[in-house]
Order: structure tokens, then C-alpha cells, then sequence
């Protein structure tokens, strides 16, 4: 399907369809939203009477000129006394819509925020490998905010602008039909650029939300190395990678803005010329002794008369003028407006990609739950391809059985890894000639929660969360006690540097554990695993951050974790997997070697030259 530029797309597709999505959690609080949409009525009629109000006050001053009689003095008592009444009414009407507005807004960014939050989290591994974290962070975040300040500072002003443009056009048309018809044929050719220069900013908005979410993730990114920047002395490429992408950000941002700020001139200048023409027509109609607002001009006769109906005309042009500002501004108001909403709508886009994003669900084959494994696994000619295009994987087979320890060794991009996102179901075997079976039960039927339930990882990337040591080893397991946290530790060796901590296990670990070394952090990602119940154990470089010394000292402990379990052990540290039942190389995804220590020796092929090539002190052997 051939995909539509941007510059092509309809105004229902780009503005229909996110305000759509919108709808869905603002109808949530629809009756707040109620109240703010008749508010918005009510102020516009206020506005309206207020402005008519002092029109026909002006004229009864004009026509009493005596106004020192009981009569009009009370007359203007209760005009003013009216006014006040209207403006605080206003005011309060003005007050509450605010109030319902801000919650509205507020609340719905906060559902918007926690679904897209929610949805984050049951994506596919497929679309985290694709798109930068913190470009994810931007859409949850920057993109959700700029809805938020749209909804909040923008909605009830387009609602109070929209609603007067209707009752100032009425208005305009009943105290003069003349005037009114000039205002109506003024806004087409007012619209007409402001629309053509909105069409071509609409891109850059959506082009500028994109190249903030990349510059946000190189940040993240440059933040979270520094260490290596440092280490590397790159800052100086660090800073000209940001200056570019800044730069883009700013081409962008410009480009977007300016189109949306011309509109600001062009509606001045649209806005004077509307008063400037109705202003000649009024006068020289008035010259003409021609009725333009239900008042002849009688000039000539008795001067007192001639007099007071000048004042007339001029105070009924001076209410056109009036009107026709209440009835202009606003247009230009709303215009102003979209640049703002421009932004918010194209966050909403990005917020709507996510939502659009394939879920983890179960398929229709996913009906077995297991529990209790055994650790029986075979592997039947298993390919797998990331992008349809290259095989990362070919026909692997291997029949591993129950509590058996599998080393993994090959080259980077050999495939390692991806039998190990397959056998977690991190990526789904698609093809149909591939299977892994699992105690004989097809991995394609096995639902995802409870085949991971069964498997205990540790990655190379330790990943610990800002909580206390704890807390952190309890993540594998939500009901331990403490004393089961600490007898993990022990058995991963790591009881003793938690223990040499201040607060000990009660140490709350910041930004991903900074203040602690990376082999320590992969002692307690190794504690994690000791704690969690499974059948299957999964070891990707799990000591590739710990020194020769402590790899040693765990040994034991890692015999005693992978006793009962089926143990896959990826590593480059050959002699972490020495011991391995099974120890299978692979090379450009296929099997190139297999066997044990041993009789991959005796064959002096890749493994042998391997091995060889990483003896660099005895204790290695």
C-alpha cells in the first residue's frame, strides 16, 4: 500500500482522527467538559449584552441630554448597577470554566498517560529494538504535556472565541445588515491565507515532535555514557552531534512557527482594512442620508436636531466598530491559538503510533500453561529471521535434557542471543518448519506468562531499579521474607559487600546502582536468580563484570543454582562454561561445533582455537 506524503493528506485525516482519539478521554469527564462548552456560550452572550448594553446606553445619554432629571439619573443607576452585576457574573461563569477546564484537561492527560504507559508495557521486543528510549520518553512525557497545556490554556479560549464570532455575526447583521455582509465577505479572503499558511506549517509541527523525540534520546544516551565520554576525551563529538541535532530541531521549530506567526500580520492588517472600509461606507452613507443601522441621517433644519442625530450615527458606527472587533479578534485569536494546538495535535499523532503498536497477546495457538517443568528441550530446525530479509538463525537442532548445562560460545552476531529471546518468547518462532519443544509441548503453544514464569535470567545489561537492595532482589520473587533475600545473596556472594554498605540491605540504589561497581550489580541481578523458583536458567555473560577472582568464588554457586534446572550459559569467558554438558558453537547462525570441553579440544577446530587464543596465565585452564 503506497504511502501518502504528509503535504497530501486530507483535513479530516490529519485533524479528524487525533481529535478523535481526544474525544475518547475527555467524553470521559464529558459532564465537566458539558459545563465548559455552555459556559462558553454564556460568556459569549454576556460579552454581546455588554457590548449592546453600552451602545443603547450611549444613545439614551445622546437623546437626554438633560440628565440631571430623576428619571434618567435613575435610569443610569440601574445601567450601571446592571454592568456590574453582568461583569461579576462573569467573572465567577469565567472562574468555574477554568476550574472544570483545568480538571478535565488534567485528568484526561493522566488517563492518556497511564494507558499509553500501560500499552508501553505489553509491547513487543521488537519495536524497543527499534525505537530509542528516549524517544518513547518524549511521546509519554513532552508530547503528553504539550495536549495537556493545549487542553488547559487553548480549549475554553477557542470554545469562548468560536461561540462569539457566532453571536457577534448576529449581532453585526441585525443592527446593520449592510455592515454585517461587508464583515461576512471579509472572512474568506481573511481565512484564505491564514488557512494555506497553517496547511504548510502542519508538516514542520509534526517533523519538529519527531526531531525532539531523537534529540531527547541522544541526551539520554550521552548522559548515561559519560563515563565512556569522558574516558574517550570525545566530548568535543558528543557536542557537535548535539549542536546537529539541535540545529535540526531549530530549522524545524523555525519553519514552523514563522508560517503560523504570519498569520498574526496578515490578520492584523486584514483586521484595520475591515474597520477602514466599514468606516468609509458608514460616512459616506451618512452623507447620503442613507439608513445603515436603523437611524436617518437629518442633517440640516434645527441645529439641536442635526446635532444629536450626528451623535447618533457616530455612536451607532462606533457600536459597528465595536461589533466588528468582537466579531474579528476572535477569528484571528483562534488562529493564534493553532499554532499551539498544531503541536498538540501532532503529540497525539505519536501518542496514537503507540496505541497502534502490536500488543504481547496471546495467539489463538497459545492455550498450554506449564508449570513444574521439567527442562527437556529440543531444538527442530530452528530459523528465525528479525526482518524476513537474512537468517540470523538456520536450522539449529539440539536435544537438551532435564538439568543439563548448555555453553553458548561464538562470534558477535552469531546468534547467541536470539536463541535466547526465542526461548523466553521475547520474539515468537514464526516459522513453520521451526520449533523448540518444550518437556514435548510445541514453545508456539505455551502462553508467555507462564513459560516465563519457569525461567530465571540473568542478562549482561544489569538493569536495577531505585528502590532498596531489598527490595531489588525481591522483584524475583513478591512474598520472600528478608531472610531468604539474604540467604541469596550469600549464595551468590554477594552478602558480604551489601553488608560492608552503610544501611546494608536497606541501601536505596539510585540511577541504575551508579554508586556501586558493575560486578556488584550483576551479584545481585545473580541473587535475583537464586531467588526465583524455575526450571529453566538462563546465564547471558551473567560474570562478564566480575573480576577472574569473584568469577572463582561463585562457582560453587552457580553449580548449587543450576542444580534441577536446564542452564543456558552464553559466554566469551570460556572457561565460565568449561564445565558445560553441552557446549555448542555457533558461527554466521549455524552450528559449527558441539560436544563438551573435552572432545571440542580433541576435534582443534574453531572452539579449540578459541580457547587457545584466551589462555593467558594458568588459572584460566
Amino acid at each position: 500500500m503506497k504511502k501518502t506524503s504528509n503535504s497530501k493528506i486530507s483535513l479530516k485525516e490529519r485533524y479528524g482522527k487525533p481529535l478523535k482519539f481526544l474525544w475518547i478521554y475527555i467524553k470521559e469527564y464529558k459532564s465537566t467538559f458539558i459545563f465548559v462548552v455552555i459556559s462558553s456560550i454564556i460568556l459569549s452572550l454576556f460579552t454581546a449584552g455588554i457590548t449592546i448594553g453600552n451602545y443603547y446606553f450611549l444613545k439614551f445619554i445622546t437623546e437626554h441630554i438633560d440628565l440631571k432629571a430623576p428619571e434618567h439619573s435613575a435610569t443610569i443607576v440601574k445601567f450601571m448597577s446592571g454592568l456590574l452585576v453582568a461583569l461579576f457574573l462573569a467573572l465567577v461563569i469565567y472562574v468555574l470554566q477554568t476550574i472544570f477546564m483545568t480538571k478535565t484537561a488534567q485528568y484526561t492527560s493522566k488517563s492518556l498517560r497511564k494507558d499509553l504507559y500501560f500499552k508501553i508495557l505489553d509491547l513487543k521486543l521488537q519495536y524497543f529494538d527499534s525505537t530509542p528510549s528516549g524517544d518513547i520518553m518524549s511521546r509519554l512525557t513532552n508530547d503528553i504535556n504539550t495536549i495537556t497545556m493545549a487542553l488547559t490554556q487553548n480549549v475554553t479560549q477557542f470554545l469562548v472565541s468560536s461561540t462569539q464570532i457566532f453571536f457577534f455575526l448576529i449581532v453585526l447583521l441585525l443592527f446593520s445588515p449592510i455592515m454585517g455582509a461587508i464583515a461576512i465577505v471579509f472572512v474568506p479572503i481573511q481565512l484564505s491565507v491564514v488557512y494555506l499558511l497553517f496547511k504548510k506549517a502542519q508538516p514542520n509541527y509534526a517533523k519538529k515532535q519527531v526531531v525532539l523525540g531523537d534529540l531527547n534520546g541522544y541526551a539520554e544516551e550521552t548522559i548515561s555514557g559519560q563515563k565512556i565520554i569522558n574516558n574517550f576525551n570525545k566530548q568535543h563529538l558528543a557536542i557537535a552531534s548535539f549542536n546537529k541535532k539541535n540545529e535540526n530541531l531549530k530549522n524545524i521549530s523555525y519553519k514552523s512557527d514563522l508560517l503560523s506567526s504570519l498569520s498574526n500580520p496578515w490578520n492584523t492588517l486584514m483586521g484595520n482594512v475591515l474597520i477602514g472600509v466599514m468606516y468609509i461606507v458608514a460616512m459616506a452613507l451618512s452623507i447620503n442620508k442613507i439608513n445603515f443601522g436603523g437611524i436617518q441621517s437629518t442633517l440640516g433644519g434645527n441645529p439641536d436636531d442635526s446635532f444629536i442625530t450626528a451623535t447618533l450615527t457616530m455612536s451607532l458606527l462606533t457600536a459597528m466598530m465595536t461589533f466588528t472587533k468582537n466579531f474579528s479578534n476572535p477569528i484571528y485569536q483562534i488562529f493564534q491559538l493553532l499554532t499551539l494546538l498544531q503541536s498538540a495535535i501532532a503529540g497525539t499523532n505519536r501518542a496514537i503510533v503507540i496505541t497502534e503498536q502490536p500488543k504481547e497477546v496471546l495467539s489463538d495457538s497459545e492455550t498450554v500453561n506449564v508449570k513444574n517443568l521439567k527442562g527437556h528441550i529440543k531444538f527442530k530446525n530452528l530459523t528465525f529471521s528479525y526482518d524476513n530479509k537474512k537468517d540470523v538463525l538456520k536450522n539449529i537442532s539440539l536435544d537438551v535434557k532435564p538439568g543439563q548445562v548448555v555453553g553458548i560460545v561464538g562470534p558477535t552476531g552469531s546468534g547467541k542471543t536470539t536463541i535466547i529471546n526465542l526461548l523466553t518468547k521475547f520474539y515468537d518462532v514464526t516459522n513453520e518448519e521451526s520449533d523448540i519443544l518444550i518437556d514435548d509441548i510445541s514453545i508456539k503453544n505455551i502462553t508467555k506468562h507462564s513459560l516465563r514464569d519457569e525461567v530465571s535470567i540473568v542478562l549482561q545489561d544489569t538493569f536495577i531499579f531505585g528502590a532498596s537492595i531489598y527490595e531489588n532482589i525481591r522483584y524475583a520473587k513478591e512474598n520472600a521474607t528478608n531472610e531468604e533475600i539474604e540467604e541469596a545473596c550469600k549464595k551468590a556472594n554477594a552478602h558480604n559487600f551489601i553488608m560492608s554498605l552503610e544501611k546494608g540491605y536497606e541501601t536505596v540504589l539510585e540511577n541504575n546502582a551508579d554508586d556501586i561497581s558493575q560486578g556488584q550489580r550483576q551479584l545481585l541481578a545473580i541473587a535475583r536468580a537464586f531467588l526465583k523458583t524455575s526450571s529453566i536458567l538462563i546465564l547471558d555473560e551473567a560474570t562478564s563484570s566480575i573480576d577472574t577472582k569473584t568469577e572463582k568464588d561463585i562457582q560453587q554457586g552457580m553449580i548449587e543454582l543450576s542444580k534441577g534446572k536446564t542452564t543456558f550459559m552464553i559466554a566469551h569467558r570460556l572457561s565460565t562454561i568449561k564445565h558445560a554438558d553441552i557446549i555448542v558453537v555457533l558461527k554466521d547462525g549455524e552450528i559449527l561445533e558441539k560436544g563438551n570441553h573435552q572432545q571440542l579440544l580433541k576435534l582443534n577446530g574453531f572452539y579449540a582455537n578459541m580457547y587457545n587464543s584466551k589462555l593467558n596465565t594458568p588459572e584460566d585452564i
